[in-house]
């Protein structure tokens, strides 16, 4: 399943209908949504040119010229074409829509909210508008009011994974582990084959006190795409709990070959070996760390420490 999050793109709408102004217009129209249908962008965008120039004020020949643009990567001529079709009719909610959508891409999510807000204005149950308000606030992290967004989009689409996807990143970002992992569920279908979405399963798992399960996604989200600097840390750090020292350790190392100026892999590493008793290379990282900053290694030392006692309470 492939989703849109983050590191999350908005949806653009593409109109492809082509009400009569004037014949040729029409013709042009037409021909530009038959070359978008076989994803020949740059070939659409010369058809809605002169589509343009039969009548510069074509709402449609601008907004798909803007959505082909958009295809081939060209966002700030994309969004002039949108923002030239938004001032001639700003009731217009896939303009509206569209121009939300670029300037969220370009990072300017306060207007993009602005925008998605007159486009609901205009179209109340459109459960895609609503999908990309609520992603747009989760962006700005506003949970609190992507949420109920989301779920009026969920009424509308029930049976969308996208909607289910975001509203898990809610209620993750809200702390509402247990609802959180139920959309993570949900948004997973039939199939568990997105590396986010099971990385992102396992961090509200391990939240739940659920490291079997944790682990099991965060393997599976690394079988997926090998190499995830911030997934091998979270399973080292999930197979500490359940004491699996000799294994934490090959995922700290995964980690810091993934980037060996990660910290907190370093000190991982340096407690699973410790923990594991294989004192010398512990200390190799202590020493480290230490000389890289006292603070880290003192951390090493009162986490190996917390992690003991940990193991022997729960052997008691």
């Amino acid at each position: 399943m492939r989703l849109s999050i983050t590191i999350f793109v908005a949806v653009i709408l593409l109109t492809m209908s082509a009400v009569a102004e004037d014949d040729s217009l029409t013709v042009y129209l037409d021909q530009g949504n038959l070359l978008m249908q076989k994803w020949k962008y740059q070939e659409a965008t010369e058809v809605y040119k002169s589509a343009l120039r039969f009548d510069s004020t074509s709402v449609k020949a601008l907004k798909n010229l803007g959505i082909a643009t958009a295809a081939l990567g060209r966002q700030e001529k994309a969004n002039r074409s949108f923002e030239q079709a938004y001032r001639i009719d700003p009731k217009d909610a896939d303009v509206c829509n569209n121009l939300a959508a670029i300037l969220s891409n370009m990072g300017r999510s306060q207007a993009a909210v602005k925008l998605y807000l007159e486009a609901l204005a205009l179209d109340t149950a459109n459960a895609l508008l609503l999908t990309n308000l609520g992603q747009e606030y989760l962006k700005l992290g506003l949970a609190g009011k992507a949420l109920p967004v989301l779920r009026k989009a969920a009424e509308l689409k029930p049976d969308k994974l996208l909607i289910a996807f975001l509203m898990a990143n809610g209620f993750a970002a809200s702390k509402v582990y247990d609802s959180a992992e139920f959309y993570y569920l949900k948004a997973s279908g039939d199939k568990q084959s997105d590396p986010i979405l099971l990385y992102r399963l396992g961090t509200v798992q391990r939240q739940l006190g659920k490291n079997k399960e944790a682990a099991a996604n965060f393997a599976r989200s690394l079988t997926l795409k090998p190499g995830q600097r911030d997934c091998a840390q979270m399973l080292g750090l999930t197979l500490l709990d359940l004491e699996k020292y000799d294994q934490a350790t090959e995922h700290f190392r995964t980690a810091i070959e993934a980037d060996s100026s990660y910290q907190p892999a370093w000190i991982g590493l340096g407690m699973s070996l410790a923990l594991n008793n294989q004192t010398d290379e512990a200390d190799k990282i202590l020493k480290r760390l230490f000389a890289t900053d006292s603070a880290l290694g003192f951390q090493m030392l009162q986490l190996t420490a917390r992690q003991r006692a940990k193991a022997k309470q729960s052997g008691d």
